[in-house]
């Protein structure tokens, strides 16, 4: 119920649990504000009868929480937001604000402004109705306002869980977290090698599943691959999917099986495709020794290097060849096999992935 405030030159103080209140008959106050806080006060002249009431503000957009209740589609309430396929890429966010009682919300809308966190170089922008943040009043009791971001920024760090807010008179009034998000398969990042997808620039520089700098993007590769000689490993358009075990390999010889073939999604994928070409790569560098199957695994180590037992004169001891349909694996099964059980074992960090799709968005893919 509205505080009824009467008297003659009497000095009130707002009251209440720190919330802001409005005054619905400014007649008669010689201080014209038409807000306050606990604590403030106005002088009333004459025998002149003012009521306050108080201000509730409820965020609308963004909304609830963006990991316990996802939204991403451009509605109110709305709390994951994602830049477009565009080169530079725009983000944009529509903030809406519900201001109680009826009216409320043109009697502040001066007074109030949007803020919104920062999302590292790219570049920021209010809308021309609502400079420096500050709302219009749509359907009589909502404040809202547009914001874009221009251009994806440098560092995957820049992603991630953000905070907007409405205040008034430079007090918190309303507040909601939100994410931001990259196209996971997008082409507009602004380092790097300009061809290069979102997701290799970004996991690469949030260190996020093991893309280094001997780690490179080849565009027409689908998983992986190692060439020999050469100091970098290559992961293809298909290593950020889905990988296709977890298999069971039979020893040929004696009927003991081993697991192999990662299972994973997105950045755990990539995490098991970049392990198995370094694998290969260090093979190549680092094994010596006779090899009389040429399976590039030595004599000496066939037995038990990275706990697998292999055939020291058979090259392709699990049918690698008969499994994968690829005659070529005949020549270097054993290497291959060791090269897939080193799949399962691998490392990525689900809260560095801000790709959409990814391990944080609503829809997710990964790990």
């Amino acid at each position: 119920d509205p505080n009824r405030l009467t008297g003659v030159e009497e000095h009130f103080v707002v009251g209440g649990t720190g919330g802001w209140w409005w005054v619905e008959n400014q007649q008669g106050l010689l201080t014209p504000e038409v807000h306050m806080k606990e604590g403030y006060g106005a002088n009333i002249a004459g025998n002149t009868t003012a009521f306050l009431r108080a201000i509730e503000v409820e965020m609308i957009t963004p909304a609830g929480d963006p990991v316990a209740s996802p939204e991403n589609l451009e509605i109110y309430g709305q709390n994951e937001f994602t830049f477009s396929w565009d080169n530079p890429g725009v983000l944009t966010m529509d903030l809406r604000v519900l201001v109680t009682p009826a009216g409320a919300a043109s009697d502040i809308a001066e007074k109030c402004y949007f803020t919104v966190g920062t999302i590292g170089s790219s570049t920021m922008a209010w809308d021309a109705a609502n400079p420096g943040g500050k709302p219009v009043v749509v359907n009589d009791d909502y404040l809202e306002a547009t914001v874009t971001f221009t251009g994806l920024p440098a560092n995957n760090s820049d992603f991630g869980r953000k905070t907007a807010a409405l205040y008034l008179d430079g007090s918190l009034m309303a507040a909601n977290d939100y994410e931001v998000f990259f196209r996971k398969i997008a082409v507009n990042h602004p380092g790097g090698t300009s061809t290069d997808p979102n997701w290799f620039y970004y996991w690469k520089d949030g260190n996020v599943c093991g893309i280094d700098s001997e780690v490179l993007y080849d565009p027409i590769i689908d998983y992986g691959k190692y060439v020999e000689g050469d100091l970098v490993v290559y992961v293809g358009y298909e290593a950020a999917e889905a990988n296709d075990g977890i298999h069971t390999y039979v020893n040929r010889f004696d009927s003991t099986t081993i697991q192999g073939t990662g299972n994973g999604k997105g950045i755990k994928c990539v995490a098991e495709t970049i392990a198995h070409e370094q694998l290969h790569k260090h093979v190549y560098q680092n094994l010596s020794g006779t090899d009389n199957d040429a399976d590039n695994i030595p004599d000496a180590m066939e037995g038990s290097y990275l706990g697998i037992s292999t055939a020291t004169n058979h090259p392709d001891t699990f049918d690698m060849a008969g499994i994968f349909g690829y005659s070529g694996y005949y020549d270097y099964g054993d290497e291959e096999v060791r090269c897939r059980v080193s799949e399962l074992n691998v490392s990525y960090d689900t809260t560095k992935d801000w790709a959409n799709p990814g391990s944080q968005s609503k829809i997710k893919w990964g790990p």
